[in-house]
């Protein structure tokens, strides 16, 4: 079990600490059941750093490859980061893999969301389609800033490695 399942069972458990409630809320919910203007209880801005982190993980992955082939991308490091680090595939993979919209709290009504851009499954494509995935891709990688803030860096360089193992098979 990585630590984002641990965070995961924790919210299902309600054993988890706020920065762990807050990566996994969403501004949707915010609006509907919080009565605070204080956005340190939503993701958004965790996600920001979140995301950062992700691409330095990535970036720190690449460089400390043993063979000279990088995989298969040498001298192509932004063009082999994108395939793991894209809203899509954050969501499609990754956040379907963990089942996060069981743990995601977001206004699940959508009262204040088109149909279009209601989060009913991973797969959906739609017009909106980057709207739809937004809001999980935004809680996955708030999800990444609390591993790493509450267990560092090694955590999510294991969490990352597992990420591109789970991405390269759902391509096969």
């Amino acid at each position: 079990m990585d630590k984002i399942e641990e965070l995961l069972n924790a919210k299902k458990n309600d054993r988890a600490t706020p920065l762990q409630l807050r990566a996994l809320t969403d501004k949707s919910y915010k609006n509907k059941t919080m009565h605070s203007q204080n956005n340190d209880e939503i993701n958004f801005e965790l996600a920001t750093y979140g995301d950062a982190i992700l691409k330095c993980i990535l970036c720190k992955i690449y460089f400390e490859r043993e063979d000279e082939d990088n995989f298969g991308f040498k001298g192509k490091l932004t063009e082999w980061k994108k395939q793991y680090e894209s809203d899509e595939v954050l969501v499609r993979v990754v956040a379907k893999h963990y089942n996060l919209l069981n743990f995601l709290r977001y206004d699940e009504k959508g009262n204040e969301k088109p149909e279009e851009q209601k989060p009913q499954d991973y797969d959906h494509k739609g017009q909106n389609d980057k709207d739809r995935h937004k809001y999980i891709a935004t809680a996955m990688e708030a999800c990444i800033a609390a591993v790493y803030i509450e267990n560092g860096e090694n955590e999510v360089i294991d969490i990352v490695k597992q990420w591109i193992q789970w991405i390269d098979e759902s391509k096969s």
